[in-house]
């Protein structure tokens, strides 16, 4: 699944609730705080680093998530907690790979099980897309 088509994905959906009742007490509500975890990254690149986050290395930005994902990123508004944060953009990321038919081929799922011919993917289709057959993207 392309990166732009995830991060699409998760601007469309960052502030909804999609079905979770995760909202906890003293914690930015959902829709401050994926942006504010976002700002505070940059923030926290141009202080480290002297750059934007994604013009850093990957060795850095990895380190760099890996302190978000650990509670040691600092700062940020009242309420903001950089693990609660990680989780959540990961958690939308991962919903948005699943959720887009490419990752679905990817992961082995053929799509929902419905009557033959009401499938969106059926076996032959998850064969030509497995072979990589003429006219299917590379995954």
């Amino acid at each position: 699944v392309p990166a732009e088509v995830l991060a699409g994905f998760l601007d469309a959906n960052f502030d909804r609730q999609l079905g979770r009742g995760d909202e906890r007490m003293g914690l930015l509500p959902r829709a401050e705080l994926i942006p504010a975890g976002f700002r505070l990254l940059e923030e926290e690149a141009a202080k480290r680093h002297g750059s934007g986050f994604a013009e850093l290395a990957e060795e850095q930005q990895d380190a760099m998530l890996g302190d978000a994902e650990g509670g040691r990123l600092k700062g940020g508004p009242a309420g903001f907690d950089a693990t609660e944060w990680f989780q959540r953009v990961r958690d939308l990321l991962l919903l948005g790979y699943g959720s887009d038919p490419r990752g679905m081929v990817e992961m082995g799922f053929p799509g929902p099980s419905y009557e033959t011919g009401h499938v969106w993917l059926d076996e032959f289709e998850v064969a030509r897309r497995a072979e990589r057959a003429p006219g299917y993207e590379v995954l």
